[in-house]
């Protein structure tokens, strides 16, 4: 985005409509006697396709790797840290919500994957 551009809402989808998920970490731990729940979105570098909205972008994953990730087996952070890596960016298509393209108002309501971009 160049400096002293608005900021606009986008509609992020993957091109063939699958879901995907966000990488993310929670953890339960105490303070002073309190329990508290806590949990992040893991955040990457924006791919080509992104980055014209923004420098970085949530860690997406495809369903395949959701075992692998979700794995509490897993010991070894490199058999994790491909699954880091920008989503591609030929794998996704998006636009303004207001540009009110006909489909993609229903496209967003029936998938429920939309991603919109935010300033940080």
């Amino acid at each position: 985005m160049a400096k002293g551009e608005r900021w606009k809402a986008r509609y992020i989808r993957t091109k063939s409509g699958r879901p995907f998920a966000f990488a993310g970490l929670w953890e339960s731990w105490s303070r002073n006697g309190e329990v508290i729940q806590s949990c992040t979105i893991l955040t990457t570098g924006a791919d080509d396709f992104l980055q014209e909205i923004h420098h970085g972008m949530p860690v997406m994953m495809a369903p395949e790797v959701y075992d692998l990730w979700r794995d509490p087996e897993v010991r070894e952070p490199d058999q994790l840290l491909t699954l880091l890596a920008p989503y591609p960016g030929s794998l996704l298509e998006g636009q303004q919500p207001s540009n009110n393209e006909p489909g993609w108002t229903e496209r967003a309501a029936r998938t429920r994957d939309a991603v919109y971009s935010r300033r940080l």
